[in-house]
This record gives C-alpha cells, sequence and structure tokens, in this order.
C-alpha cells in the first residue's frame, strides 16, 4: 500500500509539474501560450469568457467555437466571500484595453445566480470601456453551453412524448437518460393508474433512488411540463422531488415550458426558488448559437 500512496504521490507531482497556467487566457495546459491561443487559425477577435478550463473542453469538444478564451478560474460569490478580484477578471478588461483588434465578447457563465451576477459585473466593467472608444459587441449564451447528458423528467403518463424528446435530443448530440420504469410503462400501459400495482413495481425496484442515481450522473434535467388536470406546465410530486435533487446536486433544471401563475399553483413558489430556466419548448436553446 505504502508503495502504492508513493506513486500516486509521484503522478501528482509530475502533473502538477507538467500543467501550466496559460499567461493569455488563464486555462490549463502543457506549454504557455496555450495552444489555443497560438493558433493562427483561431479567430483572436472573439474572446468566449468561460468560468472553469473544463468549460474550455466542453466548448471545444462542441466543435462550433472557433475563437479565444478566457478563463475566470470562479465566479462571484459574495456568500464564499469570493469578489471580483479573487477571479481573473481584471486581466480580461486588460486584454481588452491592449487589444482593440477584439471585436466580440461572449460572457459564457454558467445559468446560476453566481454566473448571472458575474456576467453581469463584467458586462457592466466592459461597457465602461466601449464608452471611452472602444467598439466591441457584447452577447451573453450562458445557457446556450453544451449540456452533454441529460435526465429526462416528467409524469409517466407522458411516456410516449419522452421517447419524441430522446430522439430529437439525440440528434443535436445529446446523451439522453430517461427514468427508470418506463420500458414497463410501454409495455403495459396501465400500470401508472394502477395505483397498487405501480407502488408494487416501484418498490421492488427501487425506482426513485435509480432516478436520483442518474441525476448524479446527469449535467442537466429536462423537466417536460405539459400541460395536465387543466394546469399549464404542470409538474407533479416525483418530478419537484428530482428537481430537488437536481438542485441540491447543483445540476442545470431546465423546463420544456413556462409555469402557470403562483395563484394558480402554489408549488410554483418551490420551483422557482431552484432557479430553473426555460426554454419555451426550443430545444436549439441547449446547443451553442
Amino acid at each position: 500500500p505504502q508503495l502504492e500512496l508513493d506513486r500516486f504521490a509521484q503522478a501528482l507531482e509530475n502533473l502538477k509539474k507538467e500543467t501550466i497556467l496559460c499567461s493569455v487566457c488563464f486555462t490549463i495546459g502543457e506549454e504557455d501560450p496555450c495552444s489555443i491561443c497560438s493558433d493562427k487559425q483561431r479567430d483572436s477577435s472573439i474572446i468566449c469568457v468561460v468560468e472553469h478550463p473544463l468549460d474550455v473542453l466542453a466548448l471545444e469538444k462542441n466543435g462550433k467555437y472557433h475563437g479565444a478564451y478566457h478563463v475566470l478560474h470562479g465566479r462571484i460569490d459574495p456568500l464564499n466571500n469570493i469578489g471580483p478580484d479573487e477571479i481573473y477578471i481584471e486581466q480580461l478588461l486588460e486584454r481588452i484595453r491592449n487589444n482593440a483588434g477584439i471585436k466580440e465578447i461572449i460572457l459564457a457563465t454558467n445559468p446560476t445566480m453566481e454566473g448571472e451576477a458575474t456576467a453581469m459585473y463584467i458586462h457592466k466593467q466592459i461597457k465602461q470601456i466601449v464608452q471611452n472608444g472602444h467598439q466591441l459587441k457584447i452577447t451573453r449564451i450562458g445557457r446556450g453551453l453544451p449540456v452533454g447528458k441529460i435526465f429526462i423528467c416528467a409524469s409517466m403518463n407522458n411516456v410516449k412524448k419522452m421517447l419524441q424528446v430522446k430522439k430529437k435530443l439525440e440528434s443535436l448530440g445529446h446523451n439522453v437518460f430517461l427514468p427508470p420504469g418506463t420500458d414497463e410503462c410501454l409495455k403495459d400501459p396501465e400500470l401508472i393508474d394502477d395505483l397498487k400495482r405501480d407502488l408494487k413495481y416501484c418498490l421492488e425496484n427501487d425506482v426513485m433512488a435509480k432516478g436520483f442515481e442518474l441525476i448524479g450522473r446527469s449535467d442537466a434535467i429536462l423537466v417536460l411540463n405539459y400541460p395536465k388536470n387543466g394546469v399549464s406546465g404542470y409538474i407533479g410530486a416525483s418530478v419537484l422531488m428530482e428537481i430537488a435533487v437536481a438542485r441540491y446536486l447543483g445540476k442545470r433544471i431546465i423546463l420544456l415550458n413556462g409555469l402557470p401563475s403562483m395563484k394558480k399553483a402554489r408549488w410554483v413558489i418551490e420551483v422557482k426558488m431552484m432557479h430553473p430556466e426555460i426554454i419555451k419548448g426550443d430545444f436549439n436553446k441547449l446547443e451553442i448559437n
């Protein structure tokens, strides 16, 4: 065991020595400047601002973006004493001030409360530079970052629609998880309305726990909140639990449709507390524009 620990410690030490922080975009690589900043084929007039180096990898994997990057290494989070000076915001502003060739800044921070606050702060700071004569376009596509693995949440009454959505998302390049029990409901459409049989099946197969596990393996959940029982944007009890688990695990929470008014449904308050994104039926909003 000690030999294994020594090898592991040496591997970590080698990793530390072999990784370098790019002095231009602040991503992590094996050289400075990094391979992206050194690539003359990239469009250096566009800078995409992301929170973490892994966001760069996600965008590069998508293959649709060919500009430059700036990695903040975090986001503004007052509750954890992280202000603008603790991340690489000033370095971004310096890049803009010192390079008149930069024509567009894409703010691609994550669609969380902290990510939105960070984007708003940067936008305000850049606007001051623009007022001083620098012509610059600012766009915001944080909600357009590729999702990757998506867990679909929906009432089992919509099992056929789930399959249609799965097919659509897969055509857009996403990996899709369906709720446990989907196949059983397809084979036995009457199961969902036979409460005793449904409960027996769910208990024997630990359906809820398996669903929570899939949420943990996903990057986001997509809630198919179709109208039901005369309520538009309906969300049932099981899906509410899945939303809560996703929020606790830090996953993106995406609603296909809008929510009813709080007067119409009391649970809307709890859903809004989870900071959901609403794509209004447009699946393309899950991709980079």
